[in-house]
């Protein structure tokens, strides 16, 4: 049986029985590193299911951080093919050493990924890590335009064919200044304003690499989403603002989950126009129930709603809106896999059905 791999350093793999593997490398190596530019067929034997002195090159031993040094120049894409080539690839391909090394190669932080998630089973956990060479699944923000940096990409727009409806500002007028602290290493001073409509982003999760089998592995772990948001700090408008943030299934008709939240202000109210920070997470446990809305959960939704009633401002500042949002965000965070943290009630579920079907939801007490 023969299995044909297709990378820069590795041409072709036969399994000859149960006792060797010939590799045919089109690379030649030095010092344990391999060299690109020199084309060369290498012979290596690995015997036996290998060990540290288990591999011969051409009669010689090939110690196994070499072979290790070898996969680690594997493209993405053929990991998991070199997985099933025999038992001794599977296990280099599940160290946490060479995939140290691969991460140092492209120059991805291994510190980025908490260390319960690095700490985890080992014979998965390459799963997660080549997702995460694939995506960055362990340290990004899903939402790709958090700010309007670059306009409105990605937002979907219903405004109901008002006028002076979801506008950009560069610079947040009426209101403070944003902070300056980066948000996964972007610093945005730009925000999102409006007087009346609806946006909303959806994030498919398995275009993002996290499929249901993948989020399984993750457990326990939370999806985390927060955001920024202001208002003019005069006293010329009233109105109000909500936010939505919907987990879905992969028909996007049915809500698995559920969270959001609501601001006002009035004519007689004066708004400080200070940047306040928000923040909700679905937390997924080990528990059956999480386990079934991971089966069929593959959107998640954030939406913005506002709408602005003004006094005197319509013909003077009519790009001006009244509610700001900014820094929109959603991540996924490892947990560690233990019982409830102390001074946390039990969780508590429960069944309704929402705008779009069914809604499972869970709360603390």
């Amino acid at each position: 049986m023969s299995k044909r791999l297709r990378s820069h350093t590795v041409g072709s793999v036969s399994k000859h029985g149960n006792q060797a593997v010939q590799l045919q490398l089109q690379s030649s190596f030095s010092n344990s590193v391999l060299d690109e530019t020199t084309p060369k067929n290498v012979n290596v034997v690995m015997e036996g299911g290998g060990g540290v002195n288990g591999y011969n090159l051409d009669g010689f031993n090939l110690p196994e951080h070499v072979v290790e040094t070898i996969l680690s120049y594997v493209s993405d894409q053929d990991i998991p093919n070199c997985r099933v080539v025999c038992h001794t690839w599977k296990h280099l391909l599940s160290s946490k050493s060479l995939w140290k090394l691969r991460f140092q190669k492209r120059g991805v932080e291994w510190n980025e990924i908490q260390s319960f998630i690095t700490g985890r089973d080992s014979t998965n956990m390459w799963a997660l890590l080549h997702s995460h060479m694939c995506h960055g699944i362990l340290h990004k923000n899903f939402i790709s335009n958090p700010s309007g940096h670059n306009g409105f990409e990605g937002w979907d727009m219903d405004v109901a064919g008002r006028e002076n409806q979801w506008i950009i500002e560069e610079q947040p007028v009426t209101c403070s200044p944003l902070p300056n602290a980066p948000l996964f290493g972007r610093v945005d001073q730009c925000c999102f304003a409006t007087r009346f409509g609806v946006k909303n982003f959806m994030v498919d999760l398995w275009d993002e690499g996290l499929t249901p089998a993948l989020t399984k592995l993750l457990l326990p772990f939370q999806i985390k989403c927060s955001q920024l948001f202001s208002t003019r700090m005069d006293q010329q408008y009233n109105g109000w603002a909500n936010w939505n943030i919907f987990l879905l299934t992969d028909d996007q008709n049915t809500i698995i989950r559920q969270l959001g939240g609501h601001i006002r202000v009035n004519f007689s109210i004066r708004s400080t126009g200070e940047w306040q920070k928000r923040e909700w997470v679905f937390k997924f446990e080990r528990d059956d129930l999480s386990i079934r809305d991971l089966e069929t959960m593959r959107y998640v939704e954030f939406l913005h709603h506002g709408m602005c009633e003004t006094e005197h401002m319509i013909e003077e500042e009519a790009d001006n809106g009244g509610f700001k949002f900014s820094h929109t965000c959603v991540t996924i965070e490892g947990l560690p896999d233990e019982q409830t943290p102390a001074g946390l009630g039990p969780i508590i579920h429960s069944q309704i059905h929402g705008r779009r079907g069914t809604l499972r939801s869970s709360f603390r007490v």
